[in-house]
């Protein structure tokens, strides 16, 4: 069986499928000051629908950058682990950065 025919348009075609499959995203344009507070509402609102109050307590903020600034403290790391998931995962939050505190005990 013979060899398949490279045309130049095929090698074209190989070379834009390879070339878009090894592209990754640049750096996200800034974000102003009201698309920010969209998506810190956006990371609080799938915070919300976790239905944990300890994962809902946590604050966000998301800078001109994408950085979303979580704060507050939970009880296990597990929590805080999954609020940095949510925001991760969060259209617009380019970074995370984790300053919550996992306290030392349980709740009474």
């Amino acid at each position: 069986m013979a060899a398949p025919r490279r045309t130049p348009a095929r090698l074209l075609c190989l070379l834009l499928i390879f070339t878009a499959s090894c592209a990754t995203s640049g750096p996200q344009a800034p974000l102003s000051a009201e698309q920010a507070r969209s998506v810190a509402d956006a990371v609080h609102q799938r915070r919300v629908a976790e239905n944990d109050l300890e994962i809902a307590d946590i604050g966000v903020a998301v800078d001109s950058d994408g950085t979303a600034h979580l704060t507050g403290r939970t009880y296990t790391q597990a929590k805080a682990d999954r609020a940095v998931q949510i925001a991760r995962t969060t259209a617009g939050v380019s970074r995370v950065r984790n300053e919550i505190q996992s306290l030392p005990s349980t709740p009474r």
